[in-house]
């Protein structure tokens, strides 16, 4: 009873924000959720995107347009971005009416300004529902990216600006980071060989599995975890990176170094060599 009395004031000030402002959001989904297009600069191209409101009630939509990049560590889309790209896309609708179960397309015309540089935009055609009476900013929005190319000759140029070992306690990571410097996305791919300083291979490692795209003027991170070295590849270990990435199949090989000494191997190490010193000191001292 205590407790009843004294969280009722905040029971139902949540009662009245759930009858409010949280009313179900209805459900649509659009096709395709992918588009690609080439364009001349001083050309026109139509991207249809269709709707089906997947709900037994009318909804409303309105067509929106936005820029996304990718997060260079997770590959996650980022939305909100700046793109001069997204003015020249004109929808042919500002406001869309759906019955239950009811299917439209919407066209969204992609008009290239002439003289735009050979370039590629990252956009997002989106479909955003209008909120509902009571609901506050509630709308459901889902779209189609956009990958847009202003045609010409392209630039397909990576740099490679981190290629290093790192020991973190008795983790062993090597880091890896590039640059996309050219004018189209890249999907970089290769391997890590871990190989003895006698040239047998302990392990050969996957670089981008999840094939994550790296967008112009962006980066591109991994850390990738060495594991499965044992005693047997004591010393010095050599990483040689074979990267390949675009359409011209560009390779990057780089080569790294670095000490594998397990603590017990240091300790025993250290050991032994004072031991061996004492030994030589005490028969020096019993010939004297």
């Amino acid at each position: 009873m205590l407790f009843f009395r004294k969280n009722f004031f905040f029971l139902f000030l949540l009662f009245l924000g759930q009858l409010f402002f949280f009313q179900d959001v209805k459900a649509f989904s659009i096709f395709p959720v992918r588009y690609t297009l080439v364009v001349d600069a001083g050309k026109t191209a139509v991207a249809s995107v269709q709707i089906y409101n997947d709900e037994d009630s009318t909804i409303q939509v309105n067509p929106e347009v936005d820029a996304f990049a990718l997060d260079p560590d997770t590959g996650h889309t980022l939305f909100g971005q700046s793109d001069s790209a997204k003015s020249w896309v004109k929808a042919n609708v500002s406001s869309l009416t759906l019955s239950p179960k009811e299917k439209r397309t919407v066209d969204f015309t992609i008009t290239v300004p002439p003289g735009s540089p050979v370039q590629s935009h990252y956009l997002a055609l989106f479909l955003k529902q209008k909120s509902g009476l009571g609901q506050v900013g509630l709308g459901k929005r889902i779209g189609s990216l956009l990958f847009l190319h202003v045609s010409g000759e392209v630039s397909e140029k990576m740099l490679l600006q981190d290629f290093s070992f790192e020991k973190k306690g008795e983790k062993r990571n090597v880091h890896l980071q590039a640059y996309n410097n050219g004018s189209i996305h890249l999907l970089p791919s290769g391997t890590l060989r871990l190989s003895s300083w006698w040239g047998r291979q302990i392990s050969i490692l996957g670089v981008n599995e999840k094939q994550r795209k790296v967008l112009p003027n962006a980066e591109w991170r991994e850390i990738l975890e060495i594991k499965n070295i044992g005693v047997e590849n004591i010393g010095k270990v050599q990483v040689d990176l074979h990267l390949k990435y675009g359409l011209t199949d560009q390779i990057v090989e780089r080569t790294i170094y670095f000490w594998y000494m397990p603590w017990w191997f240091i300790v025993f190490s250290v050991l032994f060599v004072v031991s061996v010193g004492a030994g030589i000191f005490l028969k020096r001292s019993q010939k004297l």
